[in-house]
């Protein structure tokens, strides 16, 4: 039995609809990258999960979230379309190096998702207290450019930093069937108040 991935040729991409985020774990002591490859079904489901960039401590609970995630699944999709999510957790540290592992690259992506050329995280905002979680989808458009970047999630005193950094973020285009189309791709950005006087 042969288990096939429809390419899509869709004008509406997949687009995140509802799910939980996932939170910094309480103990980490630095920073975090996770960048997946979500395969999401006609209908609005999280069928499966490539692990493409990955930090130690991270990986797990993003993923464990992604799972559960609704998607208004692309137009005129058969079995799934692959969805690009990304997860920059800013260390709780203003300046300065922090413990912990370096995120790693484990796998390469397919060309049918946009994929990060120059990814950049968030910075803390200076009147912001707490910590906060702001979910951004961005446009790709077919030569890679950003024509739009929306909040799907806000944390209100987070919300333009992410956009700032979210619009900072370049990709190379997704390919369907050979040729550069427009698509989407999520990019969460979670907030840890910085500790000071360590």
């Amino acid at each position: 039995m042969v288990t096939l991935i429809a390419t899509i040729m869709s004008v509406v991409a997949s687009t995140y609809v509802s799910g939980e985020l996932p939170a910094a774990p309480a103990l980490a002591v630095s920073g975090g990258e996770v960048f997946l490859e979500v395969a999401v079904v006609a209908t609005g489901g999280v069928a499966s999960i490539r692990t493409l960039r990955t930090t130690p401590g991270f990986t797990e609970p993003t993923i464990d979230a992604v799972r559960g995630w609704r998607f208004a699944a692309a137009t005129g999709a058969q079995l799934a379309e692959l969805v690009f999510v990304a997860a920059m957790f800013s260390p709780p540290a203003l300046n300065g190096p922090t413990l912990g592992q370096p995120a790693a690259d484990v796998l390469a992506a397919s060309d049918e998702i946009p994929y990060p050329t120059h990814a950049a995280p968030a910075a803390y905002p200076p009147r912001a207290m707490g910590d906060g979680a702001v979910l951004v989808d961005v446009t790709v458009d077919a030569d890679g450019t950003l024509t739009d970047t929306e909040i799907k999630s806000s944390s209100p005193a987070f919300d333009s930093a992410a956009m700032a950094a979210a619009r900072a973020w370049s990709f190379r285009p997704a390919r369907r069937n050979g040729r550069p189309v427009t698509a989407h791709a999520c990019i969460l950005f979670v907030f840890r108040q910085p500790v000071l006087g360590r």
